[in-house]
């Protein structure tokens, strides 16, 4: 299993960790403009990601191989652009009063469509969903239950990934494929 990583200079540990804990690759995270020329040499392969701002996709794909923008309310526009990024995290964040049966989570059959045709995937991460309050967490686990629907109906990837930013916040391949079963992925 491959799991991705926002690391802060502590790659080598987080690369332990991993091995460790079962995983068989990893892709570091960096901030647009703050990527290291080479990767670090470590025992499992690696790849290189960034986080970027929907703006700056077509110049993050020149500084590494998968690109990464967090969700916002623009997240149909930086899908219908020319260049998409690889991967939009945290789309159960919105801040949008829901409807009574309905969850709000930016993501609808429209964009579901755009998502499979531009070949973006959705990301989720679990260390957003530690960190939340109990309250907090249960929307969240309802809106990204009803994205990975969404997903599985439109052939839309969904990535489960630990995002985490040191070695205690990763997690097992085990934690996440149960994660992932219960919420019908």
């Amino acid at each position: 299993m491959e799991d991705i990583v926002v690391p802060s200079g502590n790659e080598k540990e987080l690369a332990q960790m991993a091995e460790r804990l079962g995983i068989s690759s990893l892709v570091f995270l960096y901030p647009f403009g703050k990527v290291p020329k080479t990767a670090p040499v470590i025992s499992i392969p690696v790849r290189i990601g960034v986080i970027a701002h929907p703006d700056q996709v077509p110049m993050a794909r020149k500084q590494a191989q998968f690109v990464v923008v967090e969700s916002s309310e623009l997240d149909r526009l930086v899908v219908e652009r020319r260049e998409v990024p690889d991967m939009i995290v945290g789309l159960e964040r919105v801040a949008v009063k829901e409807k009574l049966h309905q969850r709000a989570s930016n993501l609808d059959h429209v964009s579901g469509k755009l998502y499979k045709q531009k070949g973006v995937s959705i990301g989720v991460s679990l260390r957003e969903l530690v960190r939340l309050s109990p309250r907090e967490r249960a929307v969240a686990l309802g809106r990204i239950q009803q994205n990975v629907r969404f997903a599985r109906k439109f052939g839309v990837g969904v990535v489960f990934a630990s995002f985490a930013r040191l070695p205690s916040e990763l997690r097992s391949p085990h934690d996440i494929a149960s994660l992932v079963r219960v919420l019908g992925g």
